[in-house]
C-alpha cells in the first residue's frame, strides 16, 4: 500500500466536516429566520391593519388657469344654488346684462334692410332738426310756448279724420311785415313745424277749455288709450266666468243612462264610487265626463241602489267595454290621472 493514502483520507475528511457544519449553520439561520417571519405575521394580524400616515398636502391641486373655452354664463348665483345647495350671498357689484346679439344692417333681411337705409338717409337729411327747438325769442313764436311743445295726436287714420295739422298745414305765426323786421324773411324748415305744432296745441286747448270730461270724450277726439293701465277684473267675476264654462261644457255631455235591469248578467263594469243620493252620483258622471271626454264619448252610466249595514247608498258604474281586460285599461287610464276607478263584474 502506498504511505500518502491515509494522509489524504484525512485531508478529505476534515474537508468534508467543514462543509457539514456549512450546512448546518445554514439550516439553523433559515429555521430561525422563518421563525421571526411567522412570528411577525402573526403579531402583525393580531394588531391590525398597519397605519399608513397620509403624505402631506391635497392630493390634486387644480390648475389656476385650465386654458380651454370657458364656458357661458360662468359667475352666476343661481349657479351656486346647483353647487353649494344654498343661496348665495349678495354679490358685491351689480352689472347689467350685455345687450342682445343682433344681426349687424347687411345680414337683416330685406325689408328690414331698406327700413334702416331709409331711416339714416331721412337723418341725413334733417341737419335743422338739432336747432328747432333752440329759436330765438320774438321770431313769430313765444319762447314760453317753445319751451314745452306738445305733440298732436294723429288719429286720422282710425277715425277718418283729416291728418294733424303740424303735418301739411302751414300757419302763419307772424304779421305780413314781420317777416322783414325779423332779418333775412324766409323761416326754416324747424321753425315752421314748431309754430304749426303751437298752434295746434293752442287751438286745442282754446276748443276743450272749462268742458266737461264726459263731453270731450264723446266727441271721440283726444287720447284713445288711457294712460292708466285698466283695472283687472273682480275675483267674484273671473270665478263666474269659469263656472259658467264648466257648465257649457257640461251640457255639452252626453247624459246616457242604462237601467240596471237592461244589463246582462256577467257584463264588464266600472266603479266610479259610492253615493248618497242618484243626483250626487249623476253629478260626479258628469264632471268626469268632462274631465276624461275622450274616454267617456262611448260610455253609459249606470247607477245601483244597494244597501249595507242599514244604510242606503247608490253605486256610480260606467258599461260599454268588450271586457273585464278593456275594463281595466280604462280604469288604468283614470288612476293614473287620480280619478277612483275598480273593474268589476255584473252578477
Amino acid at each position: 500500500m502506498d504511505a500518502g493514502a491515509p494522509r489524504r483520507q484525512a485531508g478529505r475528511s476534515s474537508g468534508g466536516g467543514v462543509l457539514t457544519w456549512l450546512g448546518g449553520l445554514v439550516s439553523l439561520s433559515l429555521l430561525f429566520g422563518m421563525a421571526g417571519w411567522g412570528y411577525q405575521i402573526v403579531m402583525r394580524d393580531v394588531s391590525g391593519v398597519p397605519v399608513i400616515r397620509a403624505p402631506e398636502g391635497p392630493m390634486r391641486i387644480s390648475p389656476a388657469d385650465p386654458g380651454g373655452r370657458r364656458a357661458d354664463f360662468l359667475g352666476l348665483a343661481v349657479n351656486a344654488v346647483a353647487a353649494e345647495g344654498t343661496v348665495a350671498r349678495p354679490a358685491d357689484r351689480l352689472v347689467l346684462a350685455p345687450p342682445p346679439i343682433t344681426l349687424a344692417a347687411e345680414d337683416l333681411p330685406g325689408a328690414q334692410l331698406r327700413r334702416v337705409i331709409a331711416l339714416r338717409e331721412r337723418a341725413r337729411d334733417m341737419p335743422e332738426s338739432s336747432t328747432m327747438f333752440a329759436l330765438p325769442p320774438g321770431k313769430g313764436v313765444e319762447s314760453a310756448e317753445v319751451a314745452s311743445p306738445v305733440e298732436p295726436f294723429d288719429g286720422s287714420a282710425d277715425r277718418g279724420l283729416p291728418p294733424a295739422r303740424g303735418e301739411e298745414m302751414q300757419v302763419e305765426t307772424s304779421a305780413p311785415g314781420s317777416a322783414d323786421e325779423a332779418g333775412d324773411g324766409q323761416a326754416g324748415p324747424g321753425e315752421a313745424r314748431v309754430a304749426a305744432l303751437v298752434s295746434a296745441d293752442g287751438e286745442a286747448r282754446s276748443q276743450f277749455e272749462g268742458a266737461d270730461p264726459g263731453e270731450v270724450a264723446a266727441t271721440g277726439r283726444g287720447l284713445r288709450r288711457s294712460l292708466r293701465p285698466l283695472p283687472r277684473p273682480e275675483p267674484e267675476l273671473a270665478a263666474d266666468a269659469l263656472a259658467e264654462a264648466i257648465a257649457r261644457q257640461l251640457a255639452g255631455v252626453d247624459d246616457i243612462e242604462v237601467p240596471l235591469a237592461d244589463l246582462a248578467p256577467g257584463t264588464a263594469l266600472v266603479q266610479l264610487g259610492a253615493f248618497a243620493s242618484a243626483e250626487t252620483a249623476r253629478q260626479e258622471w258628469r264632471a268626469l265626463a268632462a274631465r276624461f271626454a275622450d274616454f267617456f264619448a262611448v260610455k253609459r252610466r249606470v247607477v245601483q241602489e244597494a244597501e249595507s249595514g242599514g244604510k242606503r247608498f247608490w253605486r256610480l258604474r260606467a258599461e260599454g267595454f268588450e271586457d273585464l281586460s278593456d275594463a281595466r285599461r280604462f280604469c288604468a287610464v283614470l288612476v293614473a290621472q287620480g280619478a277612483n276607478c275598480i273593474p268589476v263584474v255584473l252578477r
